[in-house]
């Protein structure tokens, strides 16, 4: 049964990784395309880890009350609303609360991803099950950044943000119909 529910949270992770790496290299370019002004991208984005960092310890403390495979999954429909944002925002203003929401999502979804993490590795091969869950996502993230230039060179940037917001959500259900909490 562990290893069936790893194995689910493998795949969760993926698809994590693939909709993060759709995003993730095109966000600096796609911000300074919305704003006009590069100096505003990288408060931006600093704005976004420093609530993630003060957030992240608050949802932290409460996601064992609340089920680590139902917090992975509000955090993933937070964060793909917000995702959502993108492709709508013509200014600042919009930009940022999109940022705010995608480090709500992230915030809630990260320490659930890190808790079940833990709960379905062994404490014996913990170090080589984490190798596994980190080196799929990474090379998913890789692959999935080559294919981001695809799509915004053939769809442009909208239809990449909700590709994206959709793989993003299906890492959420991947968690809560496979990782259910006893």
């Amino acid at each position: 049964m562990r290893k069936e529910k790893l194995r689910a949270l493998i795949l969760a992770q993926t698809f994590l990784a693939l909709s993060l790496g759709l995003i993730g290299p095109i966000y600096s370019i796609y911000f300074e395309k919305i704003t006009n002004n590069t100096a505003l991208v990288p408060i931006l984005i600093g704005i976004y880890w420093v609530i993630i960092g003060i957030l992240e310890p608050i949802f932290g403390h409460h996601i064992d009350r609340i089920g680590k495979a139902k917090s992975y999954l509000i955090g993933s429909v937070t964060e793909a609303a917000a995702i959502l944002l993108y492709p709508i925002a013509d200014n600042v203003i919009i930009l940022l609360l999109a940022q705010i929401l995608a480090a709500i999502g992230y915030s809630i979804q990260t320490p659930a991803s890190y808790a079940l993490m833990a709960d379905l590795t062994s404490k014996k091969s913990r170090g080589k099950e984490m190798g596994k869950i980190d080196g799929m996502f990474n090379i998913a993230y890789g692959i999935s950044a080559i294919i981001s230039a695809g799509v915004i060179s053939l769809f442009g940037f909208g239809y990449l943000f909700i590709i994206s917001a959709a793989v993003y959500i299906l890492s959420g259900l991947v968690v809560v119909r496979y990782i259910y909490e006893d």
